[in-house]
């Protein structure tokens, strides 16, 4: 499972950028429908989710298989049926957001992604923040955890992009 995280936050991050790069700066800023964000809306709560301070800070040994809870995590972000609700600190910016910024948002978020998946040791757990309903969770299961967070509003942007190019 951990050589695979590598090659899957390199697909989730061409795939992110095939997206974003395919709207002009306009349409990633154009809201697509009543209640919903803009891609660079949605590309910024994404790149907020993706920080790693917590992957730095605080960890231990884990008393546990290092992948126990990707699953779990694949699992309930991947279902698509159940909506969720942004913590406070990761909702996006109301701002225009110029279309360079976006793409390099996302581009250095995930190549510092990958740097931790290929260098780091991914069976430590994380201390520093515990996520509500999943417990500490080990650096392997960060990435999952960011990674399908990720794929999930990969969907989001890809759905957006159809509406905002028809407005076009």
């Amino acid at each position: 499972m951990k050589p695979h995280i590598a090659e899957e936050l390199k697909q989730t991050r061409q795939e992110l950028l095939n997206v974003l790069s395919s709207l002009s700066e306009e349409q990633l800023n154009t809201v697509p429908f009543a209640g919903s964000w803009t891609a660079a809306q949605v590309a910024d709560h994404v790149y907020k989710g993706a920080g790693t301070d917590n992957l730095f800070g605080n960890t231990a040994a884990a008393d546990r298989a290092p992948d126990e809870k990707v699953s779990f995590v694949r699992d309930f972000f991947l279902n698509f049926q159940v909506k969720f609700s942004s913590p406070e600190f990761i909702l996006p910016t109301d701002e225009h957001q110029p279309k360079a910024i976006v793409l390099e948002h996302i581009a250095g978020a995930w190549d510092r992604l990958y740097e931790i998946a290929t260098t780091e040791d991914l069976d430590l757990i994380c201390l520093d923040f515990v996520l509500p309903d999943f417990g500490p969770l080990t650096r392997l299961e960060w990435l999952h955890f960011i990674n399908v967070h990720a794929q999930r509003h990969l969907r989001q942007l890809q759905h957006i992009s159809e509406k905002v190019t028809v407005m076009a």
